[in-house]
């Protein structure tokens, strides 16, 4: 830490450990500094006789605890479509004080309305994680050779800065399947069902066994008279067995 000043006296304040080979006339060097250390300091000049004028400043020391890692997205996806939603989130942990987070698409700061603002998250040995939320609407003007590029960027005054990028690529529309064709039958297939039913059909009609030779016998016993009288039955028995 290191602290300008001109001191013709140098003054050890309490809890202040000193690295007196790097101090001098123009600057205070401090090390194992703590965060409760962070306060208002002074720096006091006097001159020597005959007029011993004295002159002070005083200047704020803040003691930062800075990210262990870079900020992280979250929540985005690798591909999107042109006209899908973007929704996402950038987030530094364990810092003091809380990072000042950014959104950048394709080079240009994120607006306002594309920003959503979250509470900081109150850590352990009084560190806070930021989280800033990115939502728009994806259009094929956001995509530049397919690709879509968002970057979060987290600073701590002139200390820290660090940040992190997702490349996005553009999703194209999948083409339309082919509809499946409906099974047909050729009129090969027709014919040969029709040749069939022909060959068949007299064996389709031929009437069982017994029937038969009990139309025979009535036929040659009675005549055409006992053949119109059983004509009937044997049209029955001819259905029956069409079944």
């Amino acid at each position: 830490m290191l602290v300008g000043c001109m001191p013709l006296v140098l003054m050890v304040v309490f809890a202040l450990v000193l690295q007196q080979r790097r101090s001098n006339w123009s600057q205070v060097v401090l090390k194992r500094v703590l965060p409760a250390l962070s306060d208002q300091y002074s720096c006091e000049v006097s001159a020597d006789a005959p007029s011993f004028h004295t002159d002070f400043v005083t200047g704020k020391m803040n003691v930062v605890d800075l990210p262990v890692k870079q900020p992280q997205i979250t929540n985005i996806k690798s591909r999107y479509r042109p006209d899908e939603t973007l929704h996402g989130n950038c987030s530094s942990h364990n810092s003091r004080p809380a990072a000042n987070l950014t959104w950048i698409i394709n080079g240009h700061l994120a607006k306002n309305s594309q920003l959503i603002r979250y509470p900081r998250i109150k850590e352990q040995h009084e560190k806070e994680t930021s989280t800033l939320g990115l939502r728009f609407l994806v259009e094929p003007r956001h995509f530049t050779s397919g690709r879509l590029k968002i970057r979060c960027s987290a600073s701590i005054g002139n200390l820290y800065w660090q940040s992190t990028e997702k490349s996005i690529e553009e999703e194209k529309p999948r083409p339309p399947q082919p509809a499946t064709p409906s099974p047909t039958y050729g009129n090969d297939v027709l014919d040969k069902d029709f040749r069939d039913t022909n060959r068949r059909w007299p064996e389709m009609n031929k009437l069982p066994e017994e029937h038969q030779r009990s139309v025979d016998e009535t036929m040659a016993s009675n005549g055409a008279a006992a053949w119109a009288a059983t004509a009937p039955w044997s049209l029955l028995a001819l259905l029956l067995a069409s079944r």
